[in-house]
């Protein structure tokens, strides 16, 4: 059927203008649906933290300098096993709407978070990451105290490695990446 036929009998089987509102109420819908979806796919649905998509969306348009904090959940294994997934996932969720007050808060995986720190200097990123984990380790969590441990670094490599330092140092602790 020629696209002509397809509009006249478009038109001649309804009220145009009724039909057009549905057509654009339709475009609405879609529209939408599309930003939920573009949404969902750079957002971690546990925490609404973004994702490591969203993340690598966000540093391709980061201005320098900026500073990163990489943050684990120390021993939360133990969390998960003893306490169930339940529990873990409150842990999870309470821990990031710590992070969150930040620049720009990334889940990684599991129970490891990147924060991202626009025009921060190192000082200033040190400062922020021990007010985080002094925050977190002040807090009262439903399986008892729960502690992180923070890697300061110029970029996530940086923090990664001043992490393991971190976490290899004793946990509960912040350390920065020389």
């Amino acid at each position: 059927m020629s696209f002509i036929l397809e509009v006249t009998n478009f038109f001649r089987n309804s009220n145009p203008y009724v039909r057009i509102r549905e057509l654009e109420k339709n475009l609405e819908i879609e529209a939408e649906r599309s930003a939920e979806w573009q949404r969902l796919a750079v957002t971690d649905p546990l925490t609404g933290a973004y994702n490591r998509r969203g993340l690598k969306l966000i540093l391709e348009q980061v201005p320098d300098p900026h500073m990163v904090l990489a943050v684990d959940i120390d021993h939360f294994k133990a969390v998960n096993d003893t306490w169930g997934h339940g529990v873990g996932d409150e842990v999870l969720v309470k821990v990031c709407k710590v992070l969150r007050e930040q620049d720009v808060v990334a889940r990684m995986g599991g129970e490891e978070f990147n924060i991202i720190l626009y025009h921060a200097t190192p000082k200033r990123a040190v400062l922020v990451a021990e007010r985080i984990r002094e925050r977190v380790a002040n807090d009262t969590f439903s399986c008892g105290k729960i502690t992180i441990s923070i890697g300061v670094g110029k970029n996530e490599e940086k923090a990664d490695e001043a992490l393991y330092a971190a976490k290899n140092s004793g946990r509960n602790k912040v350390c920065i990446s020389p």
